[in-house]
């Protein structure tokens, strides 16, 4: 398997949406970071390479960079959501794929886009597989374990001041915090998934 798969496009309406699918096996698994995606530059980093290849040794891997971070174009202003924008995205690359129900595997942000793409489309997924997200972002009536109000505003705050510094690299990943290299890495990839404004 290439380090680095072909990127290509598919067309939602007027905008184009990033995929990639690389590896092969009995099994599709759609692998989703949310808005902390650029297909091109992660594939860069050694670790990140490695974990692709690994999933890849044993199905058939899919990618996609949602519309409004990486190389796909930006959210429409249609007054639309970002999950009902993410889950025609996913659907286009599904289609294109030719993948009927694969594995759906999300970190960060990519959790409740998931879970809310099951509830709406539960015949398109075979399995699920969550890690480092929530069932909800934000702290809210019923479910207590989401961020509450303040640390959602000094995360906000903290984006605003610093998002694609390497100052914010180490405070997102700690292990990596002596490490130039990764931080270097980290902060080029974050200043290419979005912009400050879009995050």
């Amino acid at each position: 398997m290439s380090d680095q798969p072909e990127t290509r496009f598919i067309k939602i309406g007027g905008d184009r949406v990033a995929y990639q699918v690389f590896g092969e096996g009995p099994r599709d698994l759609v692998f989703s970071s949310g808005l902390w995606s650029h297909l091109d530059l992660q594939l860069e980093e050694p670790s990140f390479a490695r974990f692709n290849r690994r999933i890849a040794s044993f199905c058939r891997l899919i990618r996609f960079d949602r519309r409004g971070s990486g190389v796909s174009d930006p959210r429409p202003k249609d007054g639309r959501s970002i999950d009902q924008h993410w889950a025609e995205d996913l659907l286009g690359v599904l289609d294109a794929t030719g993948s009927k129900a694969p594995i759906l595997t999300g970190v960060v942000d990519a959790g409740p886009l998931i879970l809310k793409f099951v509830e709406r489309h539960p015949e398109r997924c075979s399995g699920l597989l969550l890690a480092c997200t929530t069932a909800c972002l934000p702290e809210r009536e019923g479910y207590p374990q989401g961020h509450p109000p303040k640390a959602a505003k000094q995360l906000l705050e903290l984006v605003s001041e610093k998002w694609g510094s390497e100052e914010f690299a180490a405070l997102w990943i700690p292990s990596q915090a002596n490490n130039p290299a990764v931080l270097r890495w980290y902060a080029k990839f974050q200043r290419a998934m979005a912009s400050p404004r879009e995050v």
